[in-house]
């Protein structure tokens, strides 16, 4: 269910604030209450019919039949846990289970489900309606007002009135995605099987590109994970300098982390960029979520690339970036790679030119509003004396736009607004994800950024298959998420060491996710009281990913 409009939100903050957040946590605890005699009867029923059984072993045999999730084939080293998860169990579950008494839940969507601001779509039409970018196939990493509105973004992220990146080396890409497999593909060329360092957990795409190209993969972790309230999984810098090997030439990092959305501090930033300048080592930066940070002080800006401006190390640095998190419009797959580098530059420009035209060239003025939007949300909060109506008569006077100064400014403040209130709301989100899972819950991730948290789940033991938990909870109450070895390390680790870790996504719609949450902490106590993880009870997923990076 998408949430359809802002008002709905604003609406939902007013009565929270008004209320406080306890009354609507009451209502959904209160609903688990309800709800738990119905849930466990849909367990016994799937149980003991047999079903869950054959379910499970449909799963295994499917499993096998592709490389990218049979456990012993090198294909499934860089993600298989993922793809066993998204691929098998939502293929077992559309073909045996139609007839479900439960609609299909996720947890872990991975997108927000609140709907982005409604003038973007007048934007995209904008550039739809205009002949120079409809019909045309020039401008392979993008068209120059695109290009220099990219620079806009990234300049800000250091200072708003700074000069740091150029219009030709900044691209356009479809997604985040894609600027992460077009960096794996230019390191792969630049310095064949090389060797690139994770830092923590990420999501699949980083070592599954990487793969692909032929270069090894090392991830670093802290030696010892303490489980606490704010559990971290971003290896100290004596970890990570103890890690890195001759042959390795990138270390790739996402800040904040996606999925425990935690951070590193200045001291380990600068460290991070010393060891990466004196070994020229490049730095992928993922900073899809940059914008998310509960601290708004922190938003609109990278300490990590104004740490990199400082130490000289900018050039160390390529940019992955995206609006699809941070402005929730995955599906028009608008994405930014940025360098300094012109060594990286001129084979950035050699693949993109190789495997394509162009971008859609149609999203230039969506693309031109948020480059301008940033860089004076950015001016207004590093000069709080700078009015809002200065700054756009100032910057918009310097540059040609698809859009007047009113108009800009109507948008502006609906994105302002829009940014602040959604964040508002996804905070709300968290307190709820944690209260329902409080039963149920040991130990938790920093969550310093909005989006996603990551949550171990109390009461599994140790040596428990997670890969079994997730499947069982799909099979039986139609619910997805994921486990920790959907983001790194190898299944063992988690599984005999780490335990059942899994990640929830709060930027949704809060009905929905109060019936996932309920749903996970009644399969959790089933889970525990049937022994539903018992081979000699019932029949368990035997795929391992041992290899897993």
């Amino acid at each position: 269910m998408r949430i359809e409009a802002l008002q709905i939100i604003k609406n939902t903050n007013e009565q929270t604030r008004q209320s406080g957040l306890q009354p609507v946590i009451d209502t959904a605890l209160s609903r688990l209450d309800e709800l738990r005699p119905v849930l466990r009867q849909t367990i016994l029923e799937v149980v003991e019919s047999g079903e869950l059984d054959r379910r499970i072993r449909m799963a295994e045999e499917f499993s096998l039949r592709r490389g990218r999730t049979n456990p012993n084939s090198e294909l499934s080293d860089g993600a298989g846990a993922y793809f066993l998860n998204e691929d098998i169990f939502r293929q077992v579950f559309m073909s045996t289970m139609t007839d479900a008494t439960l609609e299909r839940l996720s947890l872990g969507p991975g997108v927000s489900l609140v709907e982005p601001p409604s003038f973007y779509s007048r934007l995209l039409q904008i550039g739809q309606s205009m002949s120079s970018l409809a019909v045309n196939y020039t401008a392979e990493g993008g068209t120059a007002p695109t290009t220099k509105a990219i620079k806009q973004i990234m300049d800000a992220k250091i200072d708003p009135q700074g000069d740091f990146f150029s219009n030709d080396t900044v691209y356009l890409t479809q997604g985040a995605t894609e600027s992460i497999e077009i960096f794996m593909e230019m390191l792969s060329q630049t310095t064949p099987q090389a060797e690139i360092l994770f830092l923590g957990l990420s999501y699949y795409t980083g070592p599954y590109a990487a793969l692909q190209k032929g270069l090894k993969i090392a991830r670093a972790v802290p030696q010892t994970i303490s489980m606490s309230e704010k559990t971290r999984f971003f290896p100290r810098y004596e970890e990570i300098e103890a890690t890195l090997t001759p042959n390795t030439k990138a270390i790739a990092l996402t800040l904040p982390n996606n999925p425990t959305g935690e951070s590193y501090s200045d001291d380990e930033i600068r460290k991070i960029l010393t060891v990466a300048k004196q070994r020229n080592i490049l730095v992928l930066l993922d900073c899809i979520f940059e914008n998310l940070y509960f601290d708004d002080a922190r938003n609109y800006q990278s300490r990590f690339l104004q740490i990199a401006q400082e130490l000289g190390a900018l050039d160390r640095v390529v940019v992955a970036d995206s609006l699809s998190k941070t402005q929730n419009i995955p599906g028009t797959r608008i994405g930014f790679l940025a360098t300094t580098n012109r060594e990286t530059k001129e084979s950035l420009d050699n693949i993109i030119v190789a495997r394509r035209c162009n971008p859609p060239l149609v999203e230039q003025p969506l693309i031109q509003f948020e480059g301008l939007a940033r860089k004076i949300k950015a001016l207004t909060m590093q000069n709080i004396a700078l009015s809002l109506e200065k700054a756009i008569q100032t910057y918009m006077a310097r540059d040609s736009y698809p859009f007047t100064a009113d108009e800009f400014r109507e948008m502006y403040k609906e994105w302002d607004n829009w940014n602040e209130t959604v964040k508002q709301y996804y905070a709300d989100n968290l307190q709820i994800v944690k209260a329902v899972l409080q039963q149920v819950a040991q130990a938790g991730s920093p969550d310093e950024a909005a989006f996603n948290t990551f949550i171990k789940l109390a009461g599994i033991p140790l040596g428990t298959n997670s890969n079994d938990f997730l499947a069982k909870l799909m099979f039986t109450l139609s619910t997805y998420t994921q486990n920790g070895a959907c983001f790194g390390l190898s299944q063992t680790q988690w599984d005999e060491y780490l335990g059942m870790w899994i990640r929830i996504t709060y930027a949704s719609n809060r009905e929905e996710l109060v019936e996932g949450l309920i749903r996970l902490v009644v399969f959790t106590e089933q889970y525990i009281e049937l022994g539903l993880g018992d081979p000699s009870k019932y029949a368990v997923l035997s795929n391992k990913y041992e290899r897993q990076i």
